[in-house]
């Protein structure tokens, strides 16, 4: 039906249009940019381009016969376009929700409304809108953290999924029409989330790194930051491209006087969306954990915590972040966790995996432009003999068809291979 042509870096999908009448194609070249495609439902349907040489992101969804267009096409902190199926090129479409001041991360629409959902210093607001961009109000929050909108076309009611750092996802049930509010699922816990946040507090912070001066970071933990024995901490680090690390709930982190949580936002997440700043490509995989560590370096400097009691924690892209953090500043760490990790960025591109798309992102060291950058940051290849490096552990799944679990054995090998290696710290698989 679609696709023929494209190659292995490139996803391609498929949106019905609720009266059955229209197919919408995409075609995403891996984080990059995207095309836009449209066509009848009959077999012979011709199959017409809307956008395919724009390097920008384009996120639509159909609402009968016009289409809701969420771009970050000239405005890189995304705006909401709107275009008519008879008209569905871009010198045509017309602007209803124009880019704001907070990055506009995601548009709902659901009963008549649009839901917008901003990042504002790394926690969620939501705004409504109508089809035509007047605005209609904000939908209240619980408290500071991150949330989420779901819900049908014609439907009648939205459900908004709200979670933070103490705070278990809830869910609940607004009326459209009315306003009305219930919960509709909220897990069963055995901590009280108000007594966790009278206890502990949350600060929002602004970096002081002088790549990027500008970028908040909600941290939550025990108030008197001063007392005599500093706490415990865990850094998470950014885990998915284009993507900021908001307030969430961990989950499994149980709280006490003793322990914080703190999630930094690396230069070139959303939460800024400064033009140039695109996260994890070559030239600013570097940056990213050159700010990591200088979140570090504020929580030890304002006497949060110190070296020895403080950890860090990624998982797959942040799996790289973490594994580069490691390497470049192992001073700043007494434990890292390093999850389902991408690791040996000189030889990714000779992997066998799934994820084609990421060259793009990663860049590819064949090409001896690419390689000058990735070499400096790859962490395998940084790993240096006579260097104390904190205890780790990685994790990796022998069947990952995604994240090449080659990388985590390899660089377990290396760090166990130094003829320094404390047995205290030494790496995990």
């Amino acid at each position: 039906m679609f696709g023929n042509g494209f190659g292995r870096d490139v996803w391609v999908n498929a949106q019905l249009s609720d009266d059955g009448r229209h197919v919408l194609y995409s075609a995403d070249h891996g984080w990059g940019r995207s095309e836009i495609y449209v066509g009848g439902i009959a077999p012979d349907s011709k199959i017409e381009p809307i956008v395919t040489d724009i390097d920008a992101h384009f996120n639509c969804t159909m609402v009968g016969d016009r289409i809701l267009v969420h771009t970050d096409w000239k405005a890189p902190k995304y705006r909401l376009m709107l275009a008519d199926m008879d008209q569905p090129a871009p010198a045509k479409w017309r602007e209803i929700v124009p880019e704001g001041k907070d990055v506009l991360q995601d548009v709902t629409y659901i009963g008549g409304k649009i839901y917008a959902t901003y990042l504002h210093d790394v926690v969620t607001e939501i705004k409504t809108f109508t089809l035509n961009g007047e605005p209609t109000g904000n939908v209240p929050l619980p408290g500071i953290g991150s949330a989420s909108v779901s819900g049908e076309p014609d439907g009648k009611e939205a459900f908004i999924t709200f979670t933070s750092f103490t705070t278990p996802p809830t869910t609940f049930r607004d009326d459209i029409k009315t306003g009305d509010r219930d919960v509709w699922s909220k897990p069963t816990v055995d901590i009280d989330p108000g007594a966790v946040r009278r206890r502990a507090g949350l600060v929002h912070v602004e970096g002081q790194h002088d790549t990027d001066p500008h970028v908040p970071r909600p941290q939550e933990g025990p108030r008197d930051r001063h007392q005599p024995s500093r706490p415990a901490l865990r850094l998470r680090r950014l885990q998915r491209r284009h993507h900021a690390r908001v307030p969430r709930h961990g989950g499994r982190v149980r709280w006490s006087a003793a322990a914080c949580s703190r999630s930094p936002t690396s230069r070139g997440g959303p939460s800024s969306a400064r033009p140039g700043t695109r996260p994890a490509c070559s030239r600013t995989s570097r940056t990213c954990s050159t700010t990591s560590c200088a979140a570090a370096d504020w929580l030890i400097a304002n006497h949060y915590t110190t070296p020895k009691r403080l950890a860090i924690q990624g998982g797959s892209n942040g799996g790289l972040l973490v594994g580069a953090v490691l390497t470049q500043r192992p001073e700043l760490y007494r434990a890292v966790l390093c999850q389902f990790p991408d690791l040996d960025m000189v030889r990714y591109y000779q992997f066998k995996n799934n994820n084609p798309p990421a060259l793009l992102e990663y860049g590819n060291a064949s090409d001896p432009e690419q390689f000058k950058y990735l070499v400096a940051y790859s962490p395998y290849q940084n790993v240096k003999d006579g260097t104390a490096y904190p205890a780790v552990m990685l994790t990796s799944g022998d069947a990952d068809t995604r994240v090449p679990p080659l990388q985590a054995r390899k660089m377990t090998a290396r760090l166990q291979a130094r003829d320094d290696v404390e047995a205290t710290r030494a790496a995990a698989l």
